[in-house]
């Protein structure tokens, strides 16, 4: 099929309501599916104005109450991914029980989304049988060597991959491990993958933390890169993906929060939903994406702070921790010498044009002024996402080597106390009072 890209010059309009959607094109009509009762479908003649299409099914396939018996009741399908392939459109899509990974992954097919004479090919894979991973949030790849691959997952044991057969659309051979992140025994956010091949290397993108919560959701696009399908894949850092590791593409901006759900087309553009900042109402984006020297950007974020980091104090030479390395909520930041822990690195990426959010990568907590206090001296803790400024700060240089950390809600400065704790005092220009980032390096 033809992959004719559209320009971005202005903005996409039209019924733009959308979870984790997919875009395809079929000869000269856009097609973005998406999750919704009977499959969510939007077309558009020309990639920017958008209308809504009727569903595909009209009721739940006989076959998903076997496997997933408390299923949404409603026919809500989730995360749809299609490709042409060998004069099909293949079809993957995901029914589950919310909140566990009694699920399956199920398939239809046509040979044209425009008459819509989709069959029903039945299961893919279930994970409703004790299965330690979620069969969710299928994406089917086509790689270099134009074999088909189906990547999937959702928290519980991360993000799986396993070749297709080309007659059958189904799954075969060895279940890969790609993504994963945990904090001690507990599974944390990564799903939504997606897979890329561009210039020698795949690509894995994934939407970590938390989706669905309107404009509290912390949802954010990473990414990692690989020589082989199978991986591993490391992010800018070096950090393998199956060990936390994703490099920020997009979280949030001054508009929109909980950036996430992505498609990918032709390396060329980057399709997710987001929600307001305003209301909380979500809809999809469509936006150009480039590359420079082999990873994804996003014009919009260059030149940002994006990755993990040490935050090392300058008046001491002590670096940012989160006390005992607890996991808890109002756990303290502490400065210590540098042991290497994951309590001592954090991911840093931004919010909007200005602030930034930073995220404990062994707790997958934020760094945060203790109960958003304004006042002098008040105690800089880790908490799970709250949406408030009181976890935005503001990294402004002050030299070519050392940086002021701002908090965006009380415009205090993160300071290192007498006691080596971390607290928030008036920017006093001090050397308690500022900060060297210290870029994450694989250690060999």
């Amino acid at each position: 099929m033809e992959k004719k890209l559209f320009s971005l010059n202005r903005n996409i309009t039209g019924n733009l309501k959308a979870h984790d959607p997919a875009l395809v094109k079929e000869n000269n009509k856009w097609w973005l599916f998406h999750t919704g009762k009977g499959f969510g479908i939007k077309s558009s003649q020309d990639g920017l104005n958008w209308k809504k299409e009727a569903p595909i099914l009209e009721e739940p396939l006989a076959w998903w109450s076997d496997y997933v018996p408390h299923f949404d009741r409603d026919n809500d399908i989730w995360a749809p991914d299609l490709e042409f392939f060998n004069d099909k459109w293949w079809l993957y899509y995901s029914v589950s029980e919310f909140g566990t990974n009694n699920s399956v992954i199920g398939l239809l097919s046509a040979d044209s989304i425009e008459e819509g004479n989709w069959k029903d090919e039945g299961l893919v894979i279930t994970s409703s049988d004790g299965k330690k991973f979620n069969t969710i949030d299928p994406c089917i790849f086509i790689d270099a060597e134009d074999n088909p691959w189906l990547v999937f997952g959702s928290w519980f044991d991360g993000i799986k991959l396993a070749e297709i057969d080309q007659k059958t659309m189904k799954l075969k051979g060895e279940i890969h491990s790609l993504a994963s992140r945990r904090v001690g025994d507990r599974a944390a956010g990564v799903e939504a993958p997606t897979l890329t091949y561009k210039d020698g290397y795949y690509y894995l993108f994934t939407s970590i933390d938390h989706c669905c919560r309107g404009k509290k959701s912390d949802y954010k696009i990473v990414y990692g890169r690989s020589k082989y399908i199978e991986g591993p894949y490391l992010d800018k850092n070096g950090i393998d993906l199956l060990n936390g590791g994703g490099t920020v593409l997009t979280a949030s901006d001054e508009k929109y929060v909980g950036h996430g759900g992505q498609d990918i087309y032709n390396n060329q553009l980057l399709i997710h939903h987001a929600y307001s900042r305003k209301n909380g109402e979500y809809r999809f984006f469509i936006k150009d994406l480039k590359w420079e020297n082999n990873w994804p950007e996003l014009k919009e974020t260059d030149n940002y702070f994006k990755g993990y980091y040490k935050i090392i104090n300058s008046a001491r030479n002590k670096i940012v921790s989160v006390e005992d390395s607890k996991t808890e909520s109002r756990a303290k930041m502490v400065a210590r010498n540098d042991n290497d822990f994951d309590s001592q690195k954090w991911m840093i990426y931004p919010v909007d044009s200005t602030f930034y959010r930073i995220e404990n990568k062994n707790s997958l907590l934020y760094l945060e002024v203790q109960d958003a206090l304004k006042t002098e001296a008040a105690v800089v803790q880790q908490w799970s996402n709250s949406s408030h400024p009181c976890q935005e700060w503001e990294i402004t240089a002050v030299n070519n080597d050392e940086f002021k950390i701002i908090n965006r809600n009380s415009q205090k400065a993160l300071t290192l106390n007498e006691d080596n704790n971390l607290i928030q005092r008036e920017d006093k220009d001090k050397k308690e009072q500022k900060w060297q980032l210290e870029w994450l390096q694989k250690k060999d």
